[in-house]
């Protein structure tokens, strides 16, 4: 560890203020700024395209949404500090002075299908629901309506069987159990 008297030639403060590994090396945090400049310098010649939140309006389950996914993937991609080149619009994207996003140019395309796909997907969930909810209601008729079609024929059995004197008012009123006959 050199802690001389030569400075440092990135922030030009001597060894003994700024201890570095070698009296012609960087001191730690001038090499650290090295680093991010030139992590800085690869990240200014990425190309970069603008897009909206996303939405797709077919599919929520309970509090999770495809939206959120969607969105937490753009957040992910996104470079708030980037130079725009283009907007692009994704697929039932909108700008609702919202969140915008700034990703990089080569995941763009991907990214777009990929939404494609899975609003694709979340349209079939969202018809394959709805004709489930339609058939089960259509059952679910159905089946009150035999219910109460084998009632009012029960009640016509019961009238007759009254009528007839094959059971008696006493009868009637201990309240038969229910037969299945």
């Amino acid at each position: 560890m050199y802690k001389g008297k030569e400075t440092c030639q990135g922030c030009r403060k001597s060894g003994i203020e700024k201890p570095r590994w070698d009296k012609d090396r960087l001191c730690e945090e001038c090499n650290n700024l090295l680093k991010l400049g030139q992590a800085r310098d690869f990240d200014n010649k990425i190309e970069y395209v603008g897009v909206s939140d996303w939405h797709n309006g077919y599919l929520n389950i309970g509090d999770i949404s495809l939206d959120k996914f969607a969105n937490a993937i753009l957040d992910a991609l996104n470079n708030p500090t980037a130079k725009e080149v283009e907007r692009i619009d994704f697929p039932r994207a909108q700008y609702l002075g919202q969140t915008f996003h700034k990703i990089p140019k080569n995941t763009a395309e991907p990214l777009k299908q990929f939404f494609l796909d899975l609003n694709e997907f979340a349209k079939q969930v969202s018809d394959a629901k709805e004709r489930a909810l339609s058939s089960a209601n259509s059952h679910i008729f159905n089946e009150k309506q035999r219910i109460f079609n084998e009632g009012v024929d029960a009640g016509k059995n019961l009238l007759f069987q009254l009528n007839n004197g094959d059971i008696t008012i006493s009868e009637f009123g201990n309240k038969l159990p229910y037969s299945n006959k």
